[in-house]
């Protein structure tokens, strides 16, 4: 489990939720498979996700921190590990990365 925000953000300026979400869009694009549930943006500017595929956390967690820090934005990053039981649950209704509906994109 990955629970993720981005450092300062408030004091960066009303483009900071449309990269957030750009990034986040396109790292659940490029690691689907090794996702049990979608990188999402809840609330403000953080962002959890669910791995499938524990092993290739960190090049799905790398990938977008190289685009922010483009940016010039840096993430902090809480990690849990171990199994989860149960079904995952659904994404936060409230995200521009994600349809309101928790569906995937194609």
């Amino acid at each position: 489990m990955l629970n993720g925000d981005l450092a300062g953000s408030r004091t960066r300026g009303p483009g900071v939720p449309r990269t957030l979400a750009g990034a986040l869009e396109e790292a659940d694009h490029r690691y689907r498979e090794a996702l049990a549930t979608p990188f999402v943006q809840s609330k403000g500017d953080a962002f959890p996700a669910l791995f499938a595929e524990p092993q290739r956390f960190p090049r799905a967690l790398l990938w977008p921190e190289a685009r922010w820090r483009k940016e010039g934005l840096r993430a902090r990053h809480g990690v849990g590990l171990g199994a989860v039981r149960g079904k995952a649950p659904p994404p936060p209704p409230c995200s521009p990365a994600r349809p309101s509906s928790g569906e995937r994109r194609p």
